[in-house]
């Protein structure tokens, strides 16, 4: 990744006397300039509401499926520039199958209530059909079929396997929910569940 660093360094040293010399400090300012900036939003203002589930829907021995959802990511930068997204799990350690997914909050008795994946169906780079790669330390790339927490999601060309710089990038998901198996949650009393993720841009 590229930084761009610009520094002011200042001292001073005050002399009352030709004998006698004041001590100076330093001040230091940093920064980072980045050439392009881009914006990334997602449709519908990022929401997607379940509603409510009965209970009896849920599977007992297995995860259930409750919603398939499509979303837009669009990212408008104000130049070409190469950058991945860098998604966060807010909800922490929540998803019950691991950092594959998204966590969908706790249980009052601290169980893990069921997970979201946005799966990638489509990614467009200024107009043109792109690929979606994935990465873990922004070295090596894979082809990417979902967005994953603490993975760099980037794009490429077909059959590419190095991220692309563009202006203009749009991910379509298609975003699974699943509650988690009912054996594995007290269900006594109406729960709320709620997931969320952070998409970060990254700069190369």
């Amino acid at each position: 990744m590229k930084k761009y660093l610009a520094a002011l360094a200042t001292t001073a040293a005050i002399s009352t006397t030709p004998q006698a010399f004041a001590v100076g400090d330093t001040l230091e300012v940093k920064g980072i300039i980045t050439p392009v900036a881009c914006t990334p939003t997602f449709s519908n203002g990022g929401l997607i509401d379940i509603a409510k589930i009965s209970s009896s829907k849920l599977s007992q021995t297995s995860n259930t499926l409750v919603g398939e959802h499509p979303m837009k990511l669009v990212i408008a930068c104000d130049g070409e520039i190469s950058f991945a997204l860098k998604p966060t799990d807010n909800t922490g350690d929540s998803s019950p199958v691991g950092p594959v997914a998204f966590g969908l909050g706790l249980t009052p008795k601290d169980e893990k209530l069921g997970f979201f994946v946005p799966n990638v169906t489509k990614v467009t780079a200024d107009a043109a059909e792109a690929e979606a790669i994935e990465s873990t330390d922004e070295l090596s790339w894979v082809k990417a079929t979902a967005a994953k927490p603490g993975h760099f999601l980037s794009f490429t060309t077909t059959g590419g396997s190095l991220p692309i710089k563009a202006t203009d990038v749009t991910y379509d998901f298609k975003v699974d929910t699943f509650i988690a198996r009912a054996d594995s949650l007290d269900l006594t009393d109406e729960i709320t569940f709620e997931g969320s993720a952070t998409f970060d841009v990254v700069y190369y």
